[in-house]
Formats: C-alpha cells, sequence, structure tokens
C-alpha cells in the first residue's frame, strides 16, 4: 500500500469512530436529528463518504468493520432483553408483534416463489428481508454473512432497503397515523405514562465500569461461539457463529445482573452506529443506478406486503392503532426508530413495549431469517 491509501484507511477508520460520537452529541440540540434519528443520520454520513472523490473508501475495510460491528452489537442489544418480561406486556402487544413478524414470513416466502427466476440467491434474500423486518439491519447483516451471500448484493440490499425504509418512515411521520386512525381503534389509555425519565426516552445512566463488563462478556460471548463453530462443517460455520452469538446472549440477559449493566444498551447501539456509517459508506450511487428494478419489487413487495397484512389482520382482532404502528416500527426499523415515532402519536405509554418488542426483534431475527432461508434453499 502506498502511503496516500494508507492514509485514507485511516481516515476512513476514524470516520467510522468518531462520526456516531459527532451525531449522538448534536442529536441533544438538533430537533431533525431527534425525528429522524442518529441511525439514518449516520447510514447518510457514511453514504456522502461513499460517493465523495477525494479520499478513495475501501470496500474490503468496510465489510470487516460491518461483521466486527455485527458480532459485537448482537450481545451488547440483547443483554438488556427482558424475554420474561416482554410476554407479561401487554396482550395487545404481544399479538401485534407475533402479527408483525408473521406477516413478515409470509411476504418473504411467498416473495421468493415470484422472483426465484429472477434472483440466484432469492432464498438467501428472502431469509435476510425476514431478519431485517423482525429486527433490524445487523440481523440481516448477521444472516448474510452466515449464508455466505455475495458482497455485492449486501450493498444493494442494504442501499435499496435504506431508500424503502424511508419511504415508509416518511408515511408513518405524516399521513400514516390519521389514516390507520379509520382503520384500527383508538388506544385505550391507562393514565401509567409517568414513567421515570430515563425510561422514557429508552436509557439509563451509564456506568463506565459496566460497559467494560458488557463488552468484557461480548468478548467471551463472541470468542466461544466463535471456537465452537469451527467444530462445525466448514460451510455452518459463519451460520454456526451467528446463531451461537445470539443463543448466548440470549442465555446471558436471563440473568438480572446482565440486564442491570448500565450502558450496555447504549454501547450497543453505538456500536450499531458505527455499524451504519460502514454500511453507508458501501452505498454508491451508480449501485443503486445500475440495480435492477426487480430487487426494489422484491424489497417493496415484502416490506409492504407485510405491513398490510400485519394491518389488515390487526383490524380483524381490533388491535388498537398506537400499538400497531408502534410494533410495525419496531418489527420494521428494531427499536432505535421508536422513540422518533413515539413521539409523533403523542403517546409515551407505548414507548416501552415498542422498546421491548424491537429488541425481542434483534433476537428472534436471526433464527427466522435462517430457518426461511435453509426452508427455501
Amino acid at each position: 500500500m502506498t502511503n496516500f491509501q494508507i492514509l485514507a484507511v485511516v481516515i476512513q477508520l476514524t470516520v467510522y469512530l468518531l462520526a456516531p460520537a459527532l451525531v449522538l452529541k448534536l442529536e441533544k440540540r438538533s430537533r431533525f436529528i431527534q425525528v429522524i434519528s442518529p441511525v439514518l443520520v449516520c447510514y447518510l454520513a457514511g453514504i456522502v463518504m461513499a460517493n465523495q472523490d477525494f479520499l478513495p473508501v475501501s470496500l474490503p475495510i468496510s465489510m470487516m468493520v460491518r461483521n466486527v460491528t455485527v458480532a459485537l452489537a448482537i450481545p451488547l442489544l440483547l443483554f438488556s432483553v427482558d424475554l420474561i418480561g416482554w410476554l407479561r406486556l401487554s396482550r395487545v402487544t404481544v399479538i401485534s408483534f407475533v402479527l408483525c413478524v408473521v406477516s413478515v414470513m409470509i411476504t418473504s416466502t411467498i416473495g421468493h416463489f415470484i422472483f426465484a427466476d429472477t434472483f440466484e440467491e432469492s432464498a438467501k434474500i428472502a431469509g435476510m428481508l425476514v431478519g431485517v423486518y423482525t429486527g433490524g439491519t445487523p440481523n440481516m447483516n448477521a444472516i448474510g454473512t452466515a449464508l455466505k451471500i455475495k458482497p455485492e448484493m449486501f450493498i444493494v440490499l442494504e442501499s435499496v432497503d435504506m431508500v424503502m425504509g424511508a419511504t415508509y418512515l416518511l408515511f408513518l411521520f405524516t399521513l400514516g397515523p390519521r389514516l390507520l386512525a379509520k382503520i384500527l381503534p383508538p388506544f385505550q389509555k391507562a393514565g401509567n405514562a409517568d414513567v421515570k425519565e430515563e425510561e422514557a426516552d429508552g436509557k439509563a445512566a451509564v456506568i463506565w465500569s459496566h460497559v467494560g463488563l458488557s463488552f468484557l462478556l461480548t468478548a467471551l460471548i463472541v470468542a466461544a461461539a466463535g471456537g465452537l463453530s469451527l467444530l462445525l462443517p466448514e460451510g455452518m460455520q459463519e451460520a454456526g457463529a451467528i446463531l451461537l452469538i445470539t443463543t448466548f446472549a440470549i442465555a446471558a440477559s436471563m440473568k438480572k445482573r446482565v440486564r442491570a449493566l448500565k450502558g450496555s444498551q447504549e454501547s450497543g447501539m453505538y456500536v450499531l452506529l458505527i455499524f451504519c456509517v460502514a454500511v453507508g459508506s458501501a452505498a454508491k450511487f451508480d449501485t443503486l443506478v445500475h440495480t435492477s428494478p426487480a430487487i426494489f419489487g422484491y424489497i417493496g413487495f415484502v416490506m409492504l406486503g407485510a405491513i398490510a397484512l400485519h394491518v389488515t389482520l390487526a383490524a380483524i382482532l381490533r388491535l388498537d392503532r398506537d400499538t400497531v404502528i408502534i410494533t410495525s416500527t419496531a418489527g420494521i426499523y428494531g427499536p432505535a426508530f421508536v422513540g422518533p415515532v413515539v413521539s409523533v402519536l403523542k403517546n409515551k405509554e407505548v414507548l416501552i413495549s415498542g422498546l421491548a418488542s424491537g429488541l425481542v426483534g434483534y433476537s428472534v431475527g436471526n433464527y427466522l431469517g435462517l430457518a426461511l432461508a435453509w426452508a427455501l434453499g
């Protein structure tokens, strides 16, 4: 490598590490960032980085950072999951999120059979879409890594998902709540919106010793999963590692002391933001321009079809509007977008259930996505 190439790589890694910190700092002062969320801003920062001509962006470095951050983010985000507690939430919340998951599984399966002749890796795409629309982008990339999908398909799926996701988000921020109010009954307030401020924001006070313990436990989980995955057949090692990391993290979260670690979720979100910048930095505009329109059709069918089916089933069961919207947000985007959507709904009572559903989505997304990909493949 030349000195210039080394400098470019150093700058690239520095941007990955520091851009999320800058975005989080600006979030406290910027209503715009608060509304669209730091996740989307970090994606956009990465896209700007990818499409400038001053310094080259190394795709192998981007892929390496994405793979590392996926492995680290999964445990950090799952340590705060209380699966048993989630099942004790409002029955409507659990039913609505289950309907969301079932809807994505159905439309992904149908989408595979519609587009199987168009895309050689259609079954893998279906599995990745289940991951992203029940959990989030880390699930999609974890599943894609496990299934060894082609690197260029990674970039195309992430780029198109960002376009489609932004469209639905705009709908939720504008006409969505009013239109869905004509189909779904109103939320019945229980008058218990007086939660602690840190809970209302979905955040807890960070204790740095706890952050260190969270990373230490994460490193042990990743190392153990990586080591055990080497015992599996060669073609199953990546998938095995992802499933083992997920399983070990969920097992750890069953311990109350692990769930009580202050800062594990915030650390996971910071790692996720690094991941978002890395993902965006691989999304060149010419990739989208030359992308087959069929992939827009595939992703659009799965995402929009799942949303429509979820709302239809919810209407049949008379589930309320706010719970349906917030569980749909948790499934399609993960917990990061729950807060902004709650502010649009002006109903803090659904915040905790939305955050919990999003974290549960992170938990089940890898299992469901890989299971569907293997079943269809």
